[in-house]
């Protein structure tokens, strides 16, 4: 992987992270594996804690996912 899609992809987790507390208004559901060694579970429940929208959901699967997404719906 490139530096540069390293400092990207930084980038973006840092936005997110920062933006989460105001995803108030929007259904969230956040698919997370119990096994990633890229974003560990615990920060996943962590960011899932820090959205404030009511309509939310997680469920953490068993073993590793290869990509992590969130969708609003």
């Amino acid at each position: 992987m490139k530096l540069s899609t390293v400092f990207t992809i930084l980038k973006l987790s840092k936005m997110t992270w920062d933006r989460a507390n105001h995803i108030s208004k929007t259904p969230l559901l956040l698919i997370h594996g119990k096994d990633d060694i890229v974003c560990s579970p615990e920060n996943a429940v962590k960011f899932f804690e820090r959205v404030e929208s009511k309509d939310k959901e997680m469920i953490l699967l068993d073993g590793k996912m290869i990509l992590n997404f969130i969708l609003i719906i």
